[in-house]
């Protein structure tokens, strides 16, 4: 099952036990949930193991207050390319800002810099 993962981005920094949370996980197929045994990080699969949602319970001390209450918070969603990956794929979500699996990084670059530029804002992106 395919994952947003534009809307996945917008849960970074919510804890597991955030309802919006875990409704989209439902919605994306993902039924394992997280519990304490899980400390001090973890990360869900989805989408044939293309997308990676990955949880720290340190998410305050690195990142800064979290937007919501619990033990293990978003911090990171990754697609992975099931051409360089072993034992996943097919990918089958749309990633954001255009980009696509078959881009080189310095087309990926190219559209990450045109959005940062849009919207105003400048971030390191790394590849």
């Amino acid at each position: 099952m395919s994952v947003d993962i534009r809307r996945a981005i917008d849960f970074i920094g919510h804890a597991s036990s955030y309802p919006e949370l875990d409704d989209f996980l439902i919605g994306s197929g993902i039924e394992q949930r997280l519990t304490a045994k899980d400390l001090p990080s973890a990360e869900l699969l989805a989408d044939n193991g293309t997308v990676v949602l990955q949880f720290t319970s340190s998410y305050a001390e690195t990142y800064g207050k979290p937007h919501s209450e619990g033990l293990l918070f978003l911090e990171d969603v990754t697609a992975q390319n099931p051409k360089y990956e072993d034992d996943i794929g097919p990918f089958t979500s749309d990633l954001p800002l255009g980009l696509r699996m078959d881009m080189t990084g310095g087309g990926a670059l190219f559209l990450c810099w045109e959005s940062l530029t849009i919207a105003g804002s400048f971030s390191v992106v790394s590849f």
